[in-house]
């Protein structure tokens, strides 16, 4: 994604030492350069290093659906998230999500649904966006029969 789109920079967030190795093998090898990959929480790192209104985009693609209700305190998306990338987005920037549990993909809508500073681009599920590339999480998905849901929502003035 971020070889086809040179102008732009790309900070991506992940907790998995071994996927931050592998991503950064596959950077080097395509010779891009616009990618910096943290160690890091994505919560607390959107929060902490990045000002406010200097986002574009924020991408959070198949993130972990934290089945069990007892859990699902521990998902990512969730109001306290959504207030923290609603001060990090630009006016008119953009938040895409997708998810192949149909609960979350529910949970999702509902609370950015009800949230003053979004709008869903949409009015309900978004188009698959073009530019992501099918990952090994929604390869997985598909293969198991579950349909994947997308999102777009537009962070408001």
């Amino acid at each position: 994604m971020a070889a086809a789109r040179h102008d732009c920079d790309f900070i991506a967030f992940e907790v998995f030492a071994p996927a931050v190795a592998s991503t950064l093998g596959k950077l080097a090898r395509g010779g891009v350069d616009n990618v910096r990959v943290l160690l890091v929480d994505g919560a607390q790192g959107l929060a902490q290093l990045l000002d406010d209104e200097s986002v574009t985009e924020l991408w959070t693609f198949f993130a972990d659906p934290w089945h069990k209700a007892r859990h699902h305190k521990r998902r990512l998306v969730n109001p306290n998230f959504a207030d923290v990338v609603a001060a990090k987005l630009a006016p008119g920037g953009l938040w895409r999500l997708a998810t192949d549990w149909e609960d979350y993909a529910l949970w999702q809508r509902d609370i950015l649904d009800g949230h003053p500073r979004f709008r869903n681009v949409h009015d309900g599920w978004a188009p698959r966006f073009k530019a992501r590339p099918v990952t090994k999480y929604e390869a997985r998905g598909l293969a198991q029969g579950r349909t994947v849901h997308d999102l777009t929502y537009e962070r408001l003035p």
